[in-house]
């Protein structure tokens, strides 16, 4: 497929217009336009075809929409869950694959309809993943003869399509795991991890598993879970996970004089303590047919000087107290033990 100033002004209206697009949750919506559900993952055979549907709702209670399709691919956009959808698609592509009605898809003012899609699998092709969407445009179809701008968005349902076979490769590594930011040091919680995952196979993984953190004793203090979202690695890229974070309570902003960021810092520390230096593990694990594991592990210091001081000052009152005690308590007793001295009588 040719690639033409309308196609990419057409694809570029994903981003401009806020159809902005999210794997792996249950709803999608974007302007008027809801499509349920956002993505489907699901195995198939060569030489197979899946049935599957996709609900289509407009939210507008006043203006009905016209709605029109097209396939294509995606791979890994620059941002975390961002898909990079591509410009055309050779004959092996997986957008070949799809079928669905191209529309225009009339629906009414919160009109519903359900729209069937078939994928047809190629016998010959190549087991691994394969990544496509169908990207639904609408537009009011009363705006033109209104004297309306028309603006045609897009939204789209995302297909993880697995082509089952005995060449699928499911393996990765962790290529950096570590302290979000950089620093190594903090007063107090939280402490936020990134961690790379990158994928060697040819099939998608959604890491999943545990950072457990223990302090300098070797005791476990805090287990957080990894990918919650579960957010997949799709083949040959990689992908930076971050919402990774070790926290107790919150942190308030520090603002005002520096009597009031001191104490400030120090109810911050109080209500995220934590002392010493801890390590944090990443275990992790991927692969639904063989999984694998993989791990890393990175240390860091948690110093909240702001408790030290204040209880520094409060051991040296103590301190000086207590001595100014002994001391007058030593005074005692030796006054008390030294006879007094007598006086003779007068003659």
């Amino acid at each position: 497929m040719k690639n033409t100033p309308f196609r990419l002004l057409a694809l570029s209206s994903i981003l401009s217009f806020g159809a902005v697009i999210v794997l792996f949750t249950s709803v999608h919506t974007a302007q008027a336009l809801t499509i349920s559900p956002p993505s489907l993952e699901f195995g198939v055979q060569p030489g197979q075809q899946a049935n599957l549907e996709i609900k289509l709702y407009n939210e507008d209670a006043t203006q009905p929409i016209d709605v029109t399709t097209e396939t294509t691919t995606w791979t890994s956009g620059a941002k975390p869950g961002e898909p990079n959808f591509q410009e055309s698609a050779t004959a092996e592509d997986i957008a070949k694959w799809i079928t669905v009605d191209k529309g225009p898809i009339k629906l009414d003012a919160q009109g519903r309809t359900t729209v069937p899609v078939s994928v047809n699998v190629p016998a010959d092709a190549t087991p691994g993943g394969h990544y496509g969407a169908i990207l639904f445009t609408f537009k009011n179809p009363n705006a033109a003869q209104n004297g309306q701008i028309s603006i045609t968005p897009k939204v789209a349902t995302l297909f993880l399509v697995r082509v089952d076979g005995p060449n699928v490769v499911e393996s990765g590594l962790i290529q950096s795991f570590g302290i979000t930011g950089g620093s190594t040091s903090f007063q107090h919680l939280p402490v936020s991890f990134t961690t790379v995952i990158q994928n060697t196979g040819n099939i998608h993984i959604k890491p999943k598993g545990a950072i457990t953190i223990t302090n300098s004793f070797g005791k476990m203090v805090a287990t957080i879970d990894f990918n919650t979202e579960k957010g997949a690695t799709l083949p040959t890229t990689t992908r930076t996970y971050t919402n990774e974070i070790w926290q107790v309570g919150t942190v308030q902003p520090v603002t005002g004089s520096v009597w009031n960021q001191f104490w400030t810092g120090y109810h911050n520390e109080r209500a995220n303590f934590a002392i010493g230096k801890f390590t944090a593990k990443a275990d992790l694990s991927g692969g639904t047919v063989k999984p694998f594991t993989m791990t890393a592990s990175t240390a860091f210091w948690i110093i909240p000087w702001h408790i030290i001081i204040v209880y520094g000052v409060l051991a040296i009152i103590i301190i000086i107290l207590l001595i100014c005690l002994i001391r007058w308590y030593n005074g005692w007793i030796r006054r008390k033990a030294t006879p007094k001295p007598t006086v003779p009588p007068q003659q």
